[in-house]
């Protein structure tokens, strides 16, 4: 099993977790759960970043090694999650084991001029593989067996087989202005420069991404979807969507559609007929947990390998739809999946403790039993009152 330790990093003064199927983080505001999520999150998109590495336009430093111009490409999109900032104090340190042969290592070194910096250190197996790649140009990697082998073998070494994906929290607000954003996103043209859109760290500008790109998905809404592959799915993978849709419906208590640049929900009135309501004049909680549900709709109907990292799956939502998220999320690990939740509110707590969670996945599958991905709780808790808050990490 995988395993990150953190110290004195940000909030954090020591955390060290094994990194279970299915995890949920759960402490008060500033205790660090978004930070331990962005940790593992940035650990698990490595293996993708060695990949845009080896295979993009080659950097040429002759002044520098090739683990040294690899070590800069991989900080670059640290400081995109967490700025500079954090990483400033004595002692700070982030480490990821990925194997017993693979970790990756970050700790700060004093600088006289510049304070600290911070230093990247990676198994040599990474570096190895890299170098034996060097020469390769842009054109051997426009075919397709040669990127398929070397996707192989980072995943040999990482042993990371999911696609990390973060949903961060105020979600609303990016289903309410999807397509400013993208604006934004697209005029900021890949430059260095900063934009009104680089101010978003790397995690909510994937997000954003990740949404422009599905909406176009949904164009005939989730339901005929899954009725024009009714005959091409065996029983089982239409049993376990028509279980997703019933949950998310219930959550949503509507259906997505995007067509023509126009994004509505479809809702049944109180006559029993239906009416569109443009998402723009949908209720908060809709707004919030919608790409909830369509993101894993989407790789679920894809039969993709997922790792969701969900900040506040509970966000605007009653009671009754905390207990079927939980349910929701639950299905989709049970699908073979992987999933990390932050939670701060109580309700959604109990939800996932262990006997309350096998009474609801009992409910929405009866094959959960063969495999028990009960969540493992981790709380946070403050260690000082002081202005520097720290805290640490336990399994509850």
């Amino acid at each position: 099993m995988q395993k990150i330790i953190i110290h004195n990093f940000g909030p954090i003064k020591e955390c060290e977790m094994d990194l279970a199927q299915f995890i949920v983080l759960t402490g008060a505001q500033a205790a660090g759960k978004s930070t331990i999520a962005k940790a593992i999150y940035y650990f698990s998109l490595v293996k993708e970043l060695c990949f845009d590495f080896i295979t993009g336009s080659k950097v040429k430093d002759a002044g520098k090694s090739k683990s040294d111009i690899l070590g800069e490409f991989l900080l670059h999109t640290f400081y995109e999650l967490f700025s500079d900032t954090l990483s400033k104090s004595v002692s700070c340190s982030l480490e990821y084991v990925y194997t017993e042969n693979t970790k990756i290592q970050l700790y700060t070194e004093e600088n006289d001029s510049t304070g600290f910096n911070l230093t990247i250190n990676f198994s040599d197996n990474i570096v190895e593989l890299v170098k034996r790649y060097d020469e390769r140009d842009l054109s051997f990697w426009t075919v397709d067996k040669n990127s398929q082998q070397l996707n192989r073998e980072l995943e040999n070494i990482f042993d990371v087989h999911y696609k990390p994906l973060y949903i961060p929290a105020g979600r609303s607000v990016v289903t309410l202005m999807t397509d400013f954003m993208g604006e934004l996103l697209l005029s900021s043209g890949g430059t260095r420069s900063r934009s009104a859109m680089q101010n978003l760290d790397y995690a909510i500008q994937r997000y954003i991404r990740t949404v422009l790109l599905l909406r176009k998905f949904f164009a005939e809404g989730t339901s005929n979807l899954l009725y024009k592959v009714r005959r091409a799915w065996g029983g089982s993978k239409m049993s376990l969507m028509k279980k997703f849709l019933l949950l998310s419906e219930k959550i949503i208590k509507g259906e997505y559609f995007y067509r023509e640049g126009a994004e509505f929900l479809r809702v049944k009135k109180f006559d029993g007929e239906t009416a569109n309501v443009w998402i723009n004049f949908a209720s908060s909680g809709q707004q919030e947990i919608l790409w909830v549900c369509n993101i894993m709709f989407y790789h679920l109907f894809h039969g993709d390998r997922v790792f969701i990292i969900l900040e506040e799956p509970e966000a605007h939502l009653y009671p009754d739809s905390q207990k079927y998220i939980s349910e929701l999320i639950g299905l989709f690990v049970h699908a073979g999946n992987r999933a990390t939740a932050l939670t701060y509110w109580a309700s959604s707590i109990i939800c996932f403790t262990p006997t309350r969670y096998k009474a609801l996945m009992s409910n929405v599958t009866k094959s959960w039993t063969k495999k028990k991905f009960c969540p493992t709780i981790i709380r946070g808790h403050f260690t000082s009152r002081t202005v520097l808050l720290k805290t640490q990490w336990k399994i509850i």
